[in-house]
């Protein structure tokens, strides 16, 4: 049985037949934990998740793919603008920013959770700087105006 990310080489190759400015550009895995999938100009690669990859569907991955590739249609300075939403809909893609993945999918994939004392809100972050301690509650803020700081704590596992 082939693996999700031979599929998805499968499925670009399939997208550099139908579209030639894909001809020198390959598919390739990186351990992001904030992306499911961007594409490198310079080195000419579209990469995905190998991390994020195992929280979401082949279809959720297949359209990141379809996303890296309208990028790559529209060209480097195109961002998420007008050139892009058009690539989006020419190959089929959605035409939305971010994926849908919630934060309480990828906890795991953090090495330190932040929790807020008041409401118990969490999210994660890959390393703690100096700045970390300043990091404040959205959720209380907006629902109450109040600044509560996260707790941070280093997962064990």
């Amino acid at each position: 049985m082939l693996t999700t990310f031979q599929q998805l080489q499968a499925f670009f190759q399939s997208k550099q037949q139908d579209f030639p400015e894909l001809r020198n550009w390959t598919l390739t895995q990186n351990k992001r934990k904030a992306a499911l999938g961007v594409a490198n100009f310079r080195k000419k690669t579209i990469e995905v998740s190998s991390v994020l990859s195992a929280c979401v569907s082949l279809e959720e991955m297949k359209d990141t793919v379809l996303h890296e590739i309208a990028h790559v249609l529209a060209g480097l300075q195109a961002g998420h603008g007008p050139a892009w939403r058009a690539a989006c809909r020419k190959i089929g893609a959605k035409a939305e920013r971010c994926h849908l993945m919630k934060t309480s999918d990828i906890l795991h994939t953090f090495a330190y959770l932040l929790t807020c004392p008041k409401c118990g809100a969490q999210t994660g972050v890959h390393r703690v700087t100096h700045k970390t301690r300043f990091y404040i509650c959205k959720r209380c803020v907006n629902a109450t105006g109040e600044h509560h700081h996260f707790e941070i704590v280093k997962k064990t596992s």
